[in-house]
């Protein structure tokens, strides 16, 4: 017999719960966004966790991260224990976070930039299609997550939610944050609502620079050519973070043909170049930056910039179209990227030279 009965005058009698098993087992490594479920031999009443969001479904607790990276140490505890008596169960784990330092060296060479006329999809900013070269250079792997921002943060009060100045947002900067306190359980997700002039700020503060145009599509393009995404022709929704409802854990998805993580979605990310429509029917050929300033011009005084800018990539709220290698938008420097008061869709990464 399981579940729930009524004795003789009709008193409701709850049956206890057995703990039985997990997965993955106990004593094991996981991930920081990590999915454990717990079986018990009857559904466990008044089931509580000591970290994490837990549902029970029937017999099953099914558990989700963020979880902390290092020990953990998971209380589970439910009210129908053996004997009718509330129950207590201690799970350990080794969580284990993403690579956050990881650089990838993306090498010097031409490619194809931008569509032709063959894909139906091509927006006219993205013609002509034309060759360009460019340095070599070093990527950030990931996206700048949470944590990384949190530490930048901390050592630079200027930038804080409330000592920002007015000029470098539109209102809506770090908005799903208190104080200097991400979301719970979002460490190792991207940062959002950040503006052009937070992502400079931060890329100084790393001793790197945001990516030009021209270098990101490189590297989105993995060393594929004419490919419209990062991983070939046709969509696939196991490759990328696409119709869910929120951001995902860095590296959760498979990394491009360089080594690159979440090109084509979860958060689309700020380039250095100002926008121009018509900037590839001119791009010169070697390392094009769009604007009028020069390289260190914008890196010694990108707060005077007022001209919009570019922003490349998916997000985890647009569709299919966004997510080719090639599509573009324009923004402004102060845009903090609150999509419809959906959630924060933007955010970046960081690149670095070679050679010093």
């Amino acid at each position: 017999m399981t579940g729930c009965g009524e004795d003789d005058q009709g008193v409701e009698i709850v049956e206890p719960a057995v703990f039985k098993s997990t997965v993955p087992l106990e004593g094991t490594d996981i991930a920081v966004d990590e999915t454990i479920t717990v079986e018990f031999d009857n559904s466990p009443e008044g089931l509580r966790v000591s970290t994490g969001n837990a549902i029970t479904v029937d017999n099953t607790a099914i558990i989700r991260g963020g979880f902390d990276p290092g020990a953990l140490s998971l209380e589970i505890s439910w009210e129908n224990g053996p004997g009718g008596n509330a129950a207590k169960k201690m799970l350990a784990y080794t969580v284990i976070a993403p690579d956050i330092d990881l650089e990838v060296l993306i090498p010097a060479g031409e490619f194809q930039m931008g569509s032709d006329d063959d894909d139906e999809e091509a927006e006219q900013d993205e013609q002509p299609i034309h060759t360009v070269y460019v340095d070599a250079f070093y990527m950030d792997a990931h996206e700048v997550t949470n944590v990384e921002y949190r530490q930048f943060l901390l050592e630079n009060p200027t930038w804080q939610k409330s000592q920002i100045d007015a000029g470098f947002h539109d209102g809506a900067y770090l908005k799903d944050w208190v104080g200097n306190e991400y979301p719970r359980g979002k460490g190792y997700h991207p940062v959002t609502h950040v503006s052009w002039y937070a992502a400079m700020a931060y890329a100084a503060w790393k001793g790197k620079r945001l990516p030009t145009e021209a270098e990101w599509e490189r590297a989105a393009r993995g060393g594929l050519a004419g490919k419209k995404y990062p991983w070939g022709d046709t969509y696939d929704a196991t490759q990328v973070n696409h119709g869910g409802s929120s951001t995902t854990v860095i590296g959760k998805y498979p990394a491009n043909g360089y080594g690159l993580y979440d090109m084509a979605g979860n958060v689309t990310e700020w380039c250095l170049d100002e926008y121009r429509t018509n900037f590839y029917a001119h791009s010169p050929r070697r390392n094009p930056l769009a604007g009028e300033h020069t390289l260190e011009m914008l890196l010694g005084n990108f707060a005077s910039i007022t001209s919009d800018r570019v922003v490349r990539g998916g997000t985890w709220v647009f569709g299919t179209q966004v997510r080719r290698a090639s599509e573009r938008w324009i923004t402004s420097p102060g845009y903090s990227g609150d999509y419809e008061n959906k959630g924060g869709i933007l955010g970046f990464r960081c690149v670095r030279p070679t050679t010093e």
